[in-house]
């Protein structure tokens, strides 16, 4: 009887140590996955990443949920390809740009910036509707080869975490970004497959130009292409289409993320 007891004793320690060696087994958290899945990728040791991006032995394993800032800007920094967004959060592509070769057209501005010294003139449109002169500058305008209305939208939400397909020399868009536009509801003005030139505003809270053509940037990612007009709400913004086959629709100020103003247009030629 004694021999019985101290078999069910003995086999409910065995138990017990079984349940905990499981729960010991603690799968590793999204973001340290994601860390995971990126040295996966690059096919090489955990020692090897940690030595390129300077950070110390162990400090993949350590990853509980999340790590120090510094210590992600050091990866991003050795890791120029990976996705910041993807490995924040895990939305979009872990890796931002497919091809190797963008890091050598950067040493060599000749490969991978479009001259625009030919007279292009005919194909540029100044938003008319600026006041002043438009700015004469010399940072290159850097097109992201992605739909602002559609697409992920990651260049319009967040800065510097998508590399652009190609820089052009535009004085007059001096330090704009462009990007494709799709859609009829801002015709006859910006037609369908335009390339805009959008500069972010940074003060839009405290003014804003009513009147002017602005791409409107939503918390939940949504993005407009419209006029914006005073609303009689005064915590709303009017949307305005040029097509006239589009109504008038309000958005409330606090649901915005960021507003780009639209400083003009390119036309393609077909």
């Amino acid at each position: 009887m004694a021999q019985a007891h101290k078999k069910q004793i003995l086999n409910k320690d065995t138990e017990d140590s079984s349940v905990k060696s499981k729960k010991e087994i603690i799968p590793p958290s999204p973001f340290k996955q994601r860390i995971l899945d990126f040295i996966s990728y690059l096919g090489i040791s955990q020692e090897d990443f940690q030595d390129k991006a300077g950070l110390s032995n162990g400090a993949v394993n350590n990853i509980n949920k999340g790590m120090r800032e510094e210590s992600i800007n050091k990866i991003l920094t050795a890791y120029p390809e990976l996705n910041k967004v993807w490995l924040l959060t895990g939305i979009g592509d872990m890796i931002q740009y497919a091809s190797p070769s963008y890091t050598e057209q950067r040493r060599n501005k000749k490969n991978h910036v479009i001259d625009q010294g030919v007279d292009n003139s005919n194909l540029f449109q100044v938003n008319p509707l600026l006041t002043g002169s438009a700015k004469q500058g010399k940072d290159p305008v850097r097109f992201f080869d992605e739909d602002f209305q559609a697409g992920s939208g990651i260049v319009f939400y967040e800065d510097n975490v998508e590399f652009p397909a190609y820089e052009m020399n535009i004085p007059a868009f001096s330090g704009c970004i462009a990007f494709n536009v799709f859609g009829d509801s801002m015709e006859p003005l910006i037609k369908n497959g335009s390339v805009c030139f959008g500069r972010k505003l940074e003060d839009w809270r405290e003014y804003i130009e009513y009147g002017q053509i602005f791409g409107i940037v939503m918390k939940n990612n949504r993005r407009f292409l419209k006029f914006i007009r005073k609303s009689e709400d005064s915590g709303k913004f009017l949307l305005r289409s040029a097509n006239k086959d589009y109504d008038d629709f309000d958005i409330p100020k606090e649901r915005i993320h960021n507003i780009w103003l639209i400083e003009g247009w390119m036309l393609k030629r077909t």
